[in-house]
Parts: C-alpha cells; structure tokens; sequence
C-alpha cells in the first residue's frame, strides 16, 4: 500500500514530468488529493474518545444510551458510575445516565 508521502511524490514528479494532463488536471487531481487526505485524518480521529479508552469501560460495565433519561424513579439500588474525571456513586442508573458526564455505572458502590 502507498504511504501518503510516497503518493504525494509520484504525483509530484507525474506533474513535473508531464505526465499528467493540462493545468486544469492537474489543479483538479491535486484538489482532489488534499480533500482525500484531509478527510483520512478527520476520519482516524473520530475512533478515538474518552469514551473508547480501555482503562475508562470496565467489563461488566452498562453504558448510557446517546439519549438520557430525563425522569428517573427514586429507588436507591447504587451503582458507581463513570465519568470523564472519574468515578462517583448514584442512587441507581437510570440517575447515573442522566448526567450528561457519565459513560456508564456497574452496580454497587464505587471502590475506594
């Protein structure tokens, strides 16, 4: 597979040699060339995340669903949920989820 610098070198050279069509091919081959580079690096950045990260989702982990709940019932069944900055207790997990900040809660108390 050709690397991004080794394409951008032949297309140099084929540009410089000739070997591609006039200023207008070439004008559009380059244009073309930088969107499909730009659009590869946009493109590896979106796998990465908090929310992604190994040391953040533990195994028997429940994730929040994209949508939070907006009510939640009061019944105290804790659970440890995990943020961004770290991990807190919740009085259940339908109450972790609707914190915008929480990833996901297992059940039970936090460990200390």
């Amino acid at each position: 597979m050709i690397k991004h610098k080794q394409f951008f070198d032949l297309l140099g050279r084929a540009l410089s040699e000739g070997r591609i069509g006039g200023p207008a091919v070439k004008r559009n081959l380059l244009v073309r060339s930088v969107a499909l580079v730009l659009l590869s690096w946009m493109l590896a950045g979106c796998g990465s995340s908090a929310t992604n990260s190994p040391d953040m989702v533990e195994q028997d982990m429940e994730m929040c669903p994209e949508v939070r709940p907006q009510v939640c019932t009061m019944d105290y069944t804790p659970v440890c949920g995990t943020t961004i900055s770290g991990r807190e207790i919740f009085s259940n997990g339908c109450s972790a989820c609707a914190n915008s900040e929480v990833i996901g809660y297992t059940a039970g108390e936090c460990d200390s």
